[in-house]
């Protein structure tokens, strides 16, 4: 299928892992021709790409050398590392991206946090620090439990948080937060434990946001905050959607993002909802691809490049159309039961895709979305 969309129908994705292979065979069915850059010269999605370039794509410099003569005609960031490369660049070309000032508010956590308190939005209270006597201050203020944060987002899936208990795990504590930040900035923030959590995709274009999907996230025991599955779509009641759906309208507005795919995190306490955090990118790995599309019947993908290329989005009304559980695989299995439940799911009409690591050890500690060592697909009928 061949569509001309653009001069050049040439993206540049930032990102190749396996988790993103949807997205690539997607935007290659659709006639785009892919440029993949990653910094694993063994990156999955290099060889569903027509390029891919070996390079860290943090670098904005040499990220920008290695392009600046494909004809890029759009940049699409599949992580958060990545949002801030690709506004950089597009200040330097002619791409159409979020200007690099709400790329940054849409990364950075404490200006993302203080938009929302100025615009008077839910959010669980916060403080920053930069060292060890800064973060034992805050957790004073702020009591016990409390969740420690990276400030700058380093790609997502949970990395670096973690939920403090007692004061004698906060130097730990901070020492693993610590390893996923870029500038010694620590969040420390308000232990909400709420009802429920979820994951939604949105999609902006002309200023109007549209909620797409809805998801309910399942977590690992703490205290560590990485998702087990998420379960599409939400549970949760008419009601709850609505206030849930204007709270990402208003977050969005909030830091000024007037187009692009939204993932947004978010959760239930004593039936309101709280913000807990956006990307300026769509949800990781098969949420956007082709997670969306199954349940939705939405081609969220396809949608998202074409508001990058200033090209109209279609309508449509979002209603589900069919359930997916997107299980990760977070070592609750032995090798003996792992093993059963391989079997299982080669055999299982309800797995439309899965994955699971060769080098799987049932006794790695899960701490990150980094350490999960796989997942499964599971879609059925409402």
């Amino acid at each position: 299928m061949s569509l001309l969309l653009s001069q050049n129908n040439h993206l540049l994705l930032l990102g190749g892992s396996l988790y993103y292979k949807h997205t690539y065979q997607t935007l290659s069915k659709k006639g785009f021709k892919l440029t993949c850059i990653d910094s694993n010269p063994q990156a999955h999605c290099r060889i569903l790409a027509d390029n891919f370039i070996h390079a860290d794509y943090s670098d904005i410099d040499l990220t920008y050398q290695k392009i600046k003569s494909l004809n890029i005609d759009c940049i699409l960031p599949l992580n958060d590392v990545g949002v801030i490369t690709a506004a950089s660049i597009a200040e330097l070309m002619p791409i159409k991206s979020p200007s690099l000032s709400v790329a940054k508010s849409a990364t950075y956590k404490p200006l993302m946090k203080k938009a929302w308190v100025k615009n008077n939005l839910p959010t669980a209270n916060y403080f920053i620090a930069e060292n060890y006597n800064e973060v034992i201050t805050a957790v004073r203020v702020i009591g016990l439990p409390c969740i420690l944060k990276p400030a700058n987002s380093l790609g997502g899936g949970s990395r670096g948080v973690v939920v403090v208990n007692k004061f004698q795990e906060i130097h730990n504590a901070m020492n693993f937060t610590m390893g996923f930040t870029d500038d010694s900035k620590v969040l420390i923030e308000e232990f909400m434990d709420y009802q429920s959590e979820h994951s939604i995709e949105c999609l902006v274009s002309d200023d109007t946001a549209e909620v797409i999907l809805i998801g309910d996230n399942h977590k690992i025991e703490l205290p560590y905050r990485v998702n087990q599955k998420i379960t599409y779509p939400t549970s949760l009641s008419k009601n709850k959607q609505s206030k849930l759906i204007e709270l990402c309208k208003r977050s969005i507005d909030s830091l000024g993002i007037s187009f692009g795919a939204v993932h947004i995190e978010a959760g239930f306490k004593k039936g309101d909802p709280y913000l807990i955090e956006l990307g300026l990118r769509a949800g990781g790995g098969a949420i956007f691809h082709p997670i969306t599309k199954i349940v939705t019947g939405y081609d969220y993908v396809f949608e998202a490049v074409k508001v990058l290329l200033g090209i109209n989005v279609a309508i449509n009304d979002f209603r589900p159309k069919k359930k997916v559980e997107y299980q990760f695989i977070t070592n609750q299995y032995d090798q003996r039961s792992l093993n059963v439940f391989k079997r299982k799911i080669k055999n299982n009409s309800r797995v439309y895709d899965y994955h699971i690591e060769q080098s799987y050890d049932p006794d790695k500690k899960i701490k990150t979305g980094l350490d999960r060592q796989g997942y499964v697909i599971f879609v059925e009928n409402l």
